[in-house]
This record gives structure tokens, C-alpha cells and sequence, in this order.
């Protein structure tokens, strides 16, 4: 009878307890799935619209740069034409005014130069005025003279942005002027051969389409530049022209850059170097100055796949986290199961023991990696950076350029190195103390991080000079980005206290040709920034095939 009670009581016993501990696995494993499945439905949802909110970002940041350098080509056309004028001017100031109409007369054919010529003096409009009464007295008939004419000496126009006066002998006054459409001409050349140049991600680009009627209609605009039919350039564009599945993206982008100058908007377009026609999301904003377009895409396929291999990797990786959580709770059932049957209180006992040395462990091999991290991340920033500057040190540049180098070597990638040196350095150590001059050094340095496209890099490379890696840039692009830094650098003072310190750079550009190492190219920028200091400074001089020339 005991024997019987006995084995009743055991029986009891352990299914009570085999019940009990699979109402705690069930317990714990349907809220963890249930909580995965929120978790991982919840991530699917989120992965499609946070790529494409990262495309738009993309997309749009491109366009707002591209925008920015046109800008800056604008002003840089006008700010030179200016100067060559104002040159010519004091020039035709020594002559009187027969014999600068015997030189400024025009060509004998009576004719101008063809559309798209570039623009030199030549081209100018002339007036020469009695000086006392402002009358005219001869004009050369170019940059729309009669218009001109009508303006009062002194007067401000737009239609004519450029103008420059000087007096002549005999009481007369001498006027060379450009209207504002022939610079503009100019400065639309200059930009489209910088687009053209530009290659973005996923054999993405930067097309214009210039617009001639904001009605639309057939012959609304002209597409001016377009890396992917380059042969289609020139040609008219019409707002009632179809997609293959018949929207009207011509007519949609219009109504958007008149509504609000810019949009986000999908159709259907051929792919670049494939007869492939797919979905393009493109984004589109209109720079007024042009009249121009200026927009750029992503094809929707790309994006989706994208999309697909995220959602497979999050899909198989929770999978495998179900599985392995499975195989988990079995395991675990199945032990627990047998050490409550063996060694029930021993095993519990030895169980609780083990897990809290566990968590005191690994507690502390957090810690101690978390101080080990900070640590290599303070001893990278003093490795390779520049502790006045924070840009990359000497010796971090010469690795990330022989990385350049060896992609360069592969791929036939261009790009550019670009030296540059403040002016008179010395003297503003030597007349305002080297407390000064750092400020002065951290300050030209953050305007060069700040105006540098995001794949370029910058290095202090010695006292007052910085080198500039200029990834995917050829010897024009390079000079243009030099250009713009060395006009970002001498354009505003630097403020350091009371004082305000005009502060200017001269460049050296020169670009990668195959079989270069790195430093024939550093003797190269080298000597073109020698020669821009020998030409007065505050300049940008870039090498050629041959020797070296300002630009």
C-alpha cells in the first residue's frame, strides 16, 4: 500500500511539475513571439519609406548643390568680366577717342560672332560721350548700344550689370558695358561643362532643361544638358509629351516649378548606357536667374531592390531568431526537465549561483570595453587629425591619398590635388602674435571643410598649408572648386576679437595623369603654387600638359 502511495505521490509529482514548467515555457514564448511579430512587422513597414525618404534626401541635396556651384559660376563670370573691362577702360584712357575707334571698330563684314562663341573684349559695347554734356558721339554698335545710350551716365541697370568709364583726352569719356544675357551666355557654357562632369550614385546624373514659355505648350523648353542623350541636347521639349504609359511628366514638372519652383515626381525614361525604359523618381528645382531646370533621378527599380534585399535580410534574420528561440526553449525544457528529476534543488541552487556570476562578468567586460573603445577612438582623433585644424594630419593624407591612387590606377577615376597657402602668414604671426595666428589657421580651415564637396577631403599639411584631395575631378572641375575656395576664403574677414583680418589663399591645382606617384604630383602643385605667389598671390594656378597656367 505504501508502495502504491508512494508511486502515486511521484507520479503526481512530477507531471504537476512537467505541467507546471510547460505552462511557464508557453508563458514566456507566446509573448516573445507575439512581441517579435509586432517587432518585425513594424520594421518592414519602415524600411520602404525610410530608403526612399533617404533617396529624396539624396536626390535633393544634389540638385541644391549643383545649384549652389551654378550660382557661384554666375557670379565669378560676372566678377571677372568686370575686372577685364575695368582693365580695358583705363587702358582706352590713354588714347583719344579716334584712336579707340579705330580699334574698336567693328569687323569689316559687319557681322558678330556665331551663337555659343565665348565672349572676350572684343565683344564689348563702346559708347564715347562728350564728357561735359554726356552726349554720344560714337558707339560700336554691340551689346545692344541704343538701349544703353538711353541710360544716364552714372545709372544703375540691371539689363546691363557690367560697365566700366573712364575719361579721355579731348573732354570725352569712354564706356565699355555687357548686358546681362551675353555674361549669362557665358556662365550657362561654364556650367554645363560642369554638369556634364558630374557623376552621382547608380549612374545617376544632373540634367537641365531650360524653359522658354512657363505656359508650356510645344517648344516650352529646350533640354540643355543631359548626360544621358547627349545627342538630344539642344532640342525642344513640349509639356504634351507622353511617357510610355501615357503620363504627361513634362507638363508635371512644370506645374510644379510654377507652383512651388520645385517637386518630387515619378515617370518613365530610358536608362543610362541600356535601351531599358523604368519608373524614375526624379527631383526638380528651377534656378530663375537661367530660366533653367535643374534636376536629377533615381530609377524606382533600383530603389526596390534595395528595398527587397533589406526586407529578406530582416525577414531571414528573424527566422533565424525564431528557430534558434525554439530550439532554445526545447533545450532548455528538456534539461530543466532532467535536472528536476535528478537534482532538482542542487541543480536550482547551482543554476542561480551561475547566472549571477554570469551578469557580474559580463557587466564587467562591458565596462571594461566600453573604456577600451573611448580610448582607441581618442587615440585615432590624435593619430590622424590635426589638433588645431581637426582636419586630417600629414601622415592620415598621404594614406587616404594612396588609397586615391590605387583606385585611380583600377578604374581611370580622376582627381585633383589641391595646395594652398595663406598669404602673408608670417606677418600676421609677427603683428598680432601666433595666439592669432591659430585662430586665423582653425578658422580658413573650417571654411575649406565647410564649402568642399562631401567626397572631398582636406589635410593641414605643414604650418600654414592644406592639401586638398579632390576625388572625381578632372583639371577644369579642379580649378573651379579651388576658385570657389580660394573667393569663400578672401570674400569675408576673419574676426578674431576686436580685429577683423582680410585674410587671402593662393592655390595649386594639378590632376592625376596615369603613371604619376604621389609626390611627382606634390612637385607638381607645388610649382603651380610657387607660381601663383610669384604672380602677387591670391590666386589659382593649375598645371597643363606642359608646364603650368593660372587659371
Amino acid at each position: 500500500m505504501d508502495t502504491i502511495v508512494r508511486k502515486k505521490i511521484r507520479i503526481f509529482y512530477y507531471s504537476s511539475a512537467l505541467i507546471a514548467m510547460a505552462v511557464v515555457a508557453l508563458a514566456v514564448t507566446v509573448p516573445y513571439f507575439i512581441d517579435s511579430r509586432k517587432n518585425y512587422d513594424l520594421l518592414t513597414s519602415e524600411i520602404e519609406a525610410s530608403i526612399i525618404a533617404a533617396s529624396k534626401r539624396t536626390l535633393e541635396n544634389s540638385v541644391t548643390r549643383t545649384i549652389q556651384e551654378i550660382d557661384t559660376i554666375r557670379s565669378s563670370t560676372l566678377a571677372e568680366f568686370k575686372a577685364l573691362c575695368d582693365a580695358q577702360a583705363q587702358a582706352f584712357s590713354r588714347l583719344d577717342a579716334q584712336a579707340v575707334q579705330t580699334l574698336a571698330e567693328p569687323r569689316r563684314d559687319g557681322s558678330h560672332p556665331p551663337p555659343g562663341t565665348p565672349l572676350t573684349l572684343a565683344d564689348a559695347g563702346i559708347v564715347i560721350r562728350e564728357q561735359a554734356t554726356g552726349r554720344v558721339v560714337w558707339t560700336n554698335g554691340r551689346q545692344d548700344a541704343d538701349a544703353f545710350t538711353h541710360i544716364k551716365p552714372g545709372e544703375a541697370d540691371a539689363a546691363f550689370p557690367v560697365t566700366a568709364t573712364a575719361s579721355m583726352s579731348q573732354g570725352m569719356t569712354v564706356t565699355l558695358f555687357f548686358r546681362s544675357a551675353s555674361l549669362d551666355a557665358v556662365a550657362k557654357e561654364r556650367a554645363k561643362a560642369l554638369i556634364r562632369a558630374v557623376r552621382l550614385d547608380n549612374d545617376s546624373y544632373i540634367w537641365v532643361n531650360e524653359i522658354r514659355n512657363y505656359a508650356g505648350g510645344d517648344g516650352y523648353a529646350i533640354r540643355a544638358v543631359n548626360p544621358n542623350l547627349p545627342e538630344t541636347e539642344g532640342n525642344p521639349l513640349s509639356t504634351n509629351t507622353p511617357d510610355i504609359h501615357g503620363n504627361l511628366p513634362y507638363k508635371e514638372e512644370l506645374d510644379g516649378i510654377n507652383r512651388d519652383g520645385e517637386l518630387y515626381f515619378k515617370y518613365y525614361f530610358k536608362k543610362v548606357n541600356s535601351m531599358k525604359i523604368t519608373q524614375k523618381l526624379s527631383y526638380a528645382k528651377l534656378y530663375k536667374p537661367f530660366d533653367w531646370i535643374v534636376a536629377t533621378g533615381v530609377y524606382t527599380d533600383d530603389i526596390d531592390a534595395l528595398i527587397q534585399k533589406r526586407k529578406k535580410a530582416l525577414t531571414d534574420a528573424y527566422k533565424a531568431q525564431i528557430h534558434s528561440f525554439g530550439i532554445l526553449i526545447s533545450v532548455v525544457f528538456a534539461v530543466c526537465a532532467v535536472l528536476f528529476f535528478v537534482f532538482e534543488r542542487r541543480i536550482n541552487a547551482m543554476v542561480s549561483s551561475f547566472i549571477s556570476r554570469l551578469q557580474e562578468d559580463d557587466h564587467e567586460l562591458r565596462d571594461k570595453n566600453d573604456r577600451l573603445a573611448a580610448a582607441y577612438a581618442q587615440l585615432e582623433q590624435v593619430a590622424y587629425h590635426d589638433f588645431l585644424t581637426g582636419l586630417l594630419n600629414r601622415y592620415a593624407m598621404s594614406d587616404r591619398a594612396g588609397e586615391e591612387f590605387s583606385r585611380s590606377a583600377r578604374s581611370g577615376a580622376p582627381f585633383c590635388l589641391i595646395l594652398a597657402d595663406i598669404d602673408n602668414f608670417k606677418r600676421i604671426n609677427d603683428t598680432h602674435g601666433h595666439d592669432v595666428g591659430d585662430v586665423v589657421l582653425a578658422k580658413i580651415a573650417r571654411r575649406l571643410r565647410t564649402n568642399l564637396r562631401q567626397e572631398d577631403v582636406a589635410a593641414r599639411w605643414g604650418g600654414e598649408e592644406f592639401l586638398i584631395l579632390a576625388i572625381d575631378c578632372d583639371q577644369d572641375t579642379g580649378g573651379i572648386l579651388a576658385e570657389k575656395l580660394r573667393s569663400v576664403v578672401g570674400g569675408k574677414p576673419i574676426r578674431v576679437g576686436e580685429d577683423e583680418l582680410h585674410v587671402t589663399m593662393t592655390f595649386g591645382v594639378a590632376a592625376y595623369t596615369p603613371g604619376k606617384t604621389f609626390d611627382e604630383m606634390l612637385k607638381d602643385v607645388d610649382v603651380c603654387l610657387y607660381a601663383g605667389k610669384q604672380r602677387g598671390r591670391n590666386c589659382v594656378v593649375a598645371d597643363a600638359c606642359r608646364g603650368a597656367k593660372a587659371t
